[in-house]
């Protein structure tokens, strides 16, 4: 019993260590077709357009989301509106 668990954790840990190799040798490439069906004006009418979208794995990690922007300080705290003498007139109209 104690040479098949050992057995096994050898296992484990080859599978393991050919894992790690293959993932430092290659990096894993993904990719993906999109289609896009749309209608137009001439025959066949219903057309489709492909695109093919391709990302590398890496062990790096990067930001989807741009940094955000400082709030600006210049604002001013009160804002003066003018409204016409007339308004009444104009929203009854």
């Amino acid at each position: 019993m104690k040479s098949f668990f050992s057995l096994c954790i050898l296992a484990v840990l080859a599978a393991a260590t050919e894992h790690q190799a293959r993932q430092a040798s290659s990096p894993a490439v993904i990719t993906a077709t999109r289609v896009v069906h749309a209608v137009v004006d001439q025959s066949p009418f219903l057309v489709e357009s492909t695109s093919t979208i391709v990302w590398t794995q890496s062990p790096s990690v990067t930001n989807s989301q741009p940094a955000p922007t400082d709030i600006p300080t210049d604002i001013p705290s009160s804002i003066s509106v003018t409204v016409p003498a007339n308004i009444s007139a104009i929203l009854s109209a």
